[in-house]
């Protein structure tokens, strides 16, 4: 039997708990969603290279069960071209479901630049204050289109993907897999359209994305803090007003209570 398209795709972002999402929810008897991530859509060039044959590929274990989805977080990365991804998408798959997990931006920037540390690509020691010093030294304004703080930003991304889909997209938070993973996942459940009663029994589990384990945030105090939110503000209040949530926590100067990777 060949594997049909996917029902649902989980766009990213990036360092926000989607390999969690995606793993529990292969879980689901009534779930198929394998590690892949083709990120097809992103690539027009690949698209007519490679074609829909290869990408359905990436299904081939698919025995029959509702939903059938791929997790593939480059599609909210604010470098790619996620414009046209979107129109892509809704002409190829007009009834898929998305789902999109957003972070603090600067808690996400934190665990970005953990992960360079562990690949040593930063230094080990650097505080999120000297990167970001860096950051803004070497590129200037100009520059930060490119920069390490630029890929924690997801607003201008999850909006198109907003207009595109409308409520075929679900947005969730990443504070919720932390706090509450069952009603998360619950949610999840549900927007995919299969049963909601069954919860894997450890569900909460932490399952690190980095290479080495989750190791210690970068510090920074609040002057930095400052300076950084104020980059990643108008993020904040874009994702506010698409999905009516209160994130002034994003935007205060006060540290975070110290966070795992998911």
């Amino acid at each position: 039997m060949p594997a049909p398209f996917p029902t649902f795709i989980i766009i990213g972002a990036e360092r926000s708990g989607t390999r969690w999402l995606r793993f529990n929810l292969d879980r689901h008897p009534d779930v198929f969603a394998p590690p892949a991530r083709p990120e097809y859509y992103l690539d027009h060039e690949a698209m007519g290279t490679r074609g829909t044959r290869w990408y359905r590929q990436h299904f081939q274990g698919w025995n029959g069960q509702t939903a059938i989805g791929e997790c593939s977080p480059g599609y909210l990365d604010p470098q790619g071209d996620f414009r046209a991804a979107a129109r892509r998408m809704v002409r190829a798959l007009p009834d898929v479901r998305l789902i999109a997990i957003v972070r603090d931006p600067l808690d996400r920037l934190s665990s970005l630049v953990r992960v360079r540390q562990r690949m040593g690509m930063l230094p080990p020691g650097a505080t999120l204050g000297e990167v970001a010093e860096r950051v803004f030294e070497a590129l200037g304004p100009e520059g930060l289109s490119t920069a390490l703080m630029q890929a924690a930003v997801c607003a201008p991304s999850l909006r198109v993907f907003h207009e595109a889909f409308g409520d075929r997209l679900l947005v969730l938070f990443y504070d919720d897999v932390r706090s509450d993973p069952g009603a998360l996942y619950a949610r999840a459940l549900e927007h995919i359209g299969v049963d909601t009663g069954f919860v894997p029994d450890d569900l909460a589990r932490v399952r690190f994305a980095g290479p080495t384990g989750p190791g210690v945030m970068p510090t920074a105090d609040a002057e930095v803090r400052g300076e950084v939110i104020g980059f990643y503000r108008l993020d904040a209040e874009v994702i506010e007003r698409l999905t009516g949530r209160d994130l002034s926590a994003w935007k205060s100067v006060e540290p975070p209570e110290q966070a795992v990777e998911r």
